[in-house]
């Protein structure tokens, strides 16, 4: 009887393991796109996990090649849920074509998609 429950204790816990490691968000559809530096942008997003409370949900934006190895903040919503950043395009951001605009959280760390723009 002690061997079956710890397989079962086994079992549980490396399902829970995968089970945060599956945390995902996707950055919706960004409408219009196109937009001036200093214009404010709606960022919707989904998740497919359960966020802790305390977390902050952040959109950041790529540089004009679709770099996010230094992304910039451009707006957050402290959540647990789905929802839509109100965010800001910064005033300094330089004219181009290849920007895009990701979601990632704080608790847990996840890094969503971009939205492919």
């Amino acid at each position: 009887m002690v061997r079956y429950y710890s397989k079962v204790i086994l079992l549980l816990l490396s399902w829970g393991y995968s089970y945060v490691s599956k945390a995902t968000i996707t950055t919706g559809t960004i409408s219009p796109t196109s937009y001036c530096s200093g214009s404010p942008v709606s960022v919707p997003y989904t998740i497919g996990t359960t966020f802790s409370a305390g977390n902050i949900f952040i959109a950041q934006l790529s540089d004009a090649s679709g770099s996010f190895a230094n992304p910039v903040v451009i707006g957050t919503l402290a959540s647990t849920a789905a929802g839509t950043i109100n965010a800001v395009i910064p005033h300094n951001t330089p004219t181009g074509t290849g920007y895009r605009i990701r979601v990632v959280s704080t608790s847990p760390v996840v890094t969503g998609t971009d939205n492919g723009v």
